[in-house]
């Protein structure tokens, strides 16, 4: 595929998520959870998810070149000493993610103001859509953008191409968020590279997100702790 021609697929499939992000944040649906409290637009929060599945996932296996198999999971099984380093950072990202989730909602609570309970229902239908949605995400950042980067850029310019898009993403968010999306973005570029597949990349962040979310869910809604 020409270089023009690729970097034009990528920019329609980053521009039209992008839009969706700022429009989710601009209708109260952005984050399951921020400093206010639960979003407030469950609505637009679910299609957030799916605009991330659709234009992350589902366009970019179906229009782009690579196999989404291979992508995911490489060509061989990581040794011991891989396994290793992918289980210590899951346990340090495990636990960054519940002291971040005790420390937000210490600040949703001095707000003292009521605190909008989500239904079981809705609860459901978010996790299952945020775990399709963050693998699609990684599929394609540290996936195909990182691999083709690499080909046409090298390493080191790749992993801060793509770090830098990633921090982007973070912008309806806020300053902090966006710098801590940095070094994190530079870690998952450098695994999947070492490695040579996307899997560890997808399990670091699914258990980033869904820890702090689910945490805080615990939290809010005592009678979904059996399930979560």
């Amino acid at each position: 595929m020409p270089i023009s021609a690729l970097i034009l697929k990528y920019a329609i499939c980053y521009c039209a998520f992008f839009a969706m992000l700022l429009l989710s944040k601009a209708n109260g649906g952005y984050k399951l959870f921020d400093e206010k409290g639960p979003a407030q637009n469950t609505g637009a929060l679910l299609g957030l998810q799916i605009a991330g599945i659709v234009w992350l996932g589902v366009v970019q296996i179906f229009t782009f070149d690579h196999s989404w198999l291979e992508i995911v999971f490489g060509k061989s099984i990581p040794g011991f000493f891989p396994a290793l380093i992918i289980a210590l950072l899951l346990i340090a990202v495990i636990l960054f993610a519940r002291k971040q989730s005790e420390s937000l909602f210490g600040k949703i609570i001095s707000n003292q103001k009521p605190v909008k309970i989500f239904s079981q229902a809705f609860i459901l239908r978010y996790v299952l859509l945020r775990f399709l949605f963050l693998c699609a995400y990684e599929i394609s950042l540290r996936g195909y953008l990182l691999t083709d980067s690499v080909y046409y850029l090298g390493i080191t310019k790749a992993v801060l191409l793509n770090a830098a898009l990633y921090a982007l993403l973070h912008a309806p968010g806020n300053k902090k968020e966006m710098i801590a999306c940095i070094p994190f973005g530079i870690l998952l570029c450098l695994i999947c590279i070492w490695l040579n597949t996307v899997w560890p990349a997808i399990v670091l962040h699914v258990s980033l997100s869904l820890t702090y979310e689910t945490n805080l869910l615990k939290k809010f809604y005592k009678p979904i702790n059996a399930f979560l």
